[in-house]
């Protein structure tokens, strides 16, 4: 999940089980392997934004 403000960007980390989004099954691969890049490894949890009030 990204979203784009004025030349900066920000997201939710893709596994925060507290937004509940049941991720399908690749075979052969583990969830943790499904980044692309360090960048979606490193978004807040959606609890982290709320405590820093960015939501």
């Amino acid at each position: 999940m990204i979203f784009i403000i004025m030349k900066q960007n920000g997201g939710l980390i893709w596994n925060d089980k507290n937004v509940g989004i049941i991720w399908p099954e690749i075979e052969g691969m583990k969830k943790e392997d499904y980044l692309t890049s360090e960048k979606d490894k490193n978004w807040p949890t959606l609890e982290e934004l709320r405590r820093n009030r960015f939501i």
